[in-house]
């Protein structure tokens, strides 16, 4: 919306007086209604009249000596404005005489450069500050949780020794030593080492899983909602020997008809020890599924 400054000349106010009524034509209204005023109104009436004529010279005048007000600091501010425009216009000719505008224009853009930079180093030790708030946060979270869990462990300590029996159980089935399953709380929670002796081989590395394994299905058979099944593939036993495939086979057939859970393993045909099982063990009465390159040896109509 545009605006517009309206300057009111003396002048104009002038011209534009009000007038008071005349005693005459009050006098006038009271004849034409056929009522003839006594002198003593007409004498009250011209007080009035004088009444009202003061008021209008004395409110005429204070307009005129604010609108004159007014009209002087107009000029002075329209002075002040081309004095100060005529400097401003002196200093940039003498800048552009000495080549100093260029540099005052240079400086004006290092000066904003700067200022980009300053907001950027300021934001981003912000963001290290909450980092670190961050940090410190965490720092105080990972203790409560340790101590939570440390907490926790004292109250499964009886399920923690029960674990580490099962697993030494089955270490010693198969090694005829026991293995070591250690279960220690640190900064992100629950460790558990397992040692079989001889663990350098592979094939021991793979019977500690197989160890670990069975000993988790025998703590899940206890309770009753768990899987109660545990499935193995052949990898399980590469690089074991015969004689610990065969004692594993044995051992995770016993413990799973004496707990009641499903042990389900896959062997290749020339990885079953068959020379190696017990006597008492038939190793085809555990056989559920055959698969073969023969038409019909397929499973969920898919050839292998």
């Amino acid at each position: 919306m545009d605006s517009h400054l309206f300057l009111i000349h003396p002048s104009f106010v002038q011209r534009q007086r009000e007038s008071a009524p005349s005693q005459n034509e009050v006098i006038r209204l009271y004849e034409s209604a056929g009522i003839e005023l006594p002198g003593l109104v007409s004498r009250r009436l011209e007080e009035v009249e004088n009444f009202h004529r003061q008021i209008i010279g004395n409110r005429s005048e204070f307009l005129s000596i604010e609108i004159n007000r007014l009209m002087r600091t107009i000029g002075e501010l329209d002075t002040l404005i081309r004095e100060k425009t005529d400097r401003r216009a002196s200093r940039l000719e003498v800048l552009q005489t000495h080549g100093a505008l260029e540099e005052y224009t240079r400086l004006q853009e290092l000066y904003l450069e700067t200022v980009s930079s300053l907001n950027e180093i300021n934001q981003r030790i912000a963001e290290l500050q909450q980092i670190e708030d961050g940090k410190s946060a965490l720092k105080i979270e990972k203790e409560q949780l340790q101590r939570k869990a440390r907490r926790d462990y004292q109250e499964r300590i009886t399920q923690s020794e029960r674990a580490i029996g099962l697993f030494n159980e089955n270490s010693q089935a198969l090694y005829n030593a026991p293995g070591t399953l250690a279960i220690d709380v640190v900064p992100n929670g629950f460790q558990f080492k397992v040692d079989i002796e001889r663990d350098r081989s592979e094939g021991i590395g793979k019977m500690k899983i197989f160890c670990y394994d069975l000993m988790l299905a025998q703590l899940w058979s206890q309770n009753t909602l768990s899987p109660h099944i545990l499935i193995h593939d052949s990898t399980i036993f590469d690089g074991v020997d015969e004689r610990q495939v065969a004692l594993a086979l044995e051992l995770a057939a016993r413990e799973s008809e004496r707990l009641g859970f499903k042990y389900i393993c896959t062997l290749n045909s020339d990885m079953i020890p068959s020379a190696a099982f017990s006597p008492e063990f038939n190793f085809n009465s555990f056989v559920r599924l055959r698969l073969t390159d023969n038409e019909g040896g397929n499973l969920l109509g898919v050839d292998f």
